[in-house]
């Protein structure tokens, strides 16, 4: 619907987008030209941008940016969608100054509408790191529960240290922070002495080896020259 397009357009809070004369046509604004893609562009983008969760399912684009006048000039508007394309309740808003910004993200209590809950507001940076954290929390979950250590806090990438109940049948690795190394390469080494199981991912600073029998005579019997070689490094293992 032409109609509908028009009045939409005339009426957005970007500017990103004005309409022809005629109103038949539209076009990027000439004032706001493509924007640089260097990474000091997405930088200062992404620092301009924040993340708002607890919004209604019915939110449309153009109340979401009705909603957002008092607060700034609005560059861009997204609403996250699920895989099914419902509206998940929460947008990235990017305001056209970083004041206006930093403003926003100092406010308290903002509530949408008649809303008795306050949103949840971060930035956007923010938003990730915690998006990151909460990945990283629940593999370390499902480690310890693999470990039998269920709700125990552990540090992200540091296997529990407490395996007391397995004294004497496990190999600890440790040192590999920054090592290219794999599960795979130590079932290989410790393949055809007993081995029961590796824990270890990607990125983790230690690795724990379980047997069915004596771990110190294994970790003996896999030295070379009094070593521990792993993928071509001599590491600690105990």
């Amino acid at each position: 619907d032409k109609a509908k397009i028009a009045k939409a357009v005339e009426t957005s809070n970007s500017e990103l987008i004005v309409l022809h004369e005629t109103k038949s046509k539209i076009r990027r604004n000439p004032n706001k030209p493509l924007p640089n893609n260097s990474d000091d562009t997405t930088v200062a983008n992404n620092l301009k941008t924040v993340y708002i969760k607890g919004l209604p399912p019915t939110l449309t684009l153009d109340s979401a940016e009705e909603f957002m006048v008092p607060y700034g000039k609005i560059l861009y508007t997204k609403l996250r969608k699920d895989a099914q394309g419902a509206f998940k309740g929460s947008v990235f808003i990017e305001f056209a100054e970083q004041a206006d910004c930093d403003k926003f993200l100092k406010l308290e209590d903002v509530k949408y509408g008649d809303a008795t809950e306050s949103l949840i507001i971060m930035s956007r940076n923010d938003y990730f790191k915690s998006k990151n954290q909460n990945a990283k929390n629940e593999k370390n979950e499902k480690r310890e529960a693999q470990l039998g250590q269920t709700g125990t806090q552990q540090k992200f990438n540091r296997v529990p240290d407490a395996l007391s109940y397995e004294k004497g049948f496990v190999i600890k690795i440790s040192g590999l922070e920054g090592k290219e190394t794999s599960r795979e390469a130590m079932k290989d080494l410790f393949e055809g002495h007993g081995l029961k199981w590796v824990t270890y991912n990607k990125g983790d600073v230690e690795a724990f080896v379980r047997f069915d029998n004596d771990a110190a005579a294994i970790l003996e019997k896999v030295k070379k020259d009094d070593k521990f070689i792993l993928s071509d490094m001599e590491l600690q293992a105990t």
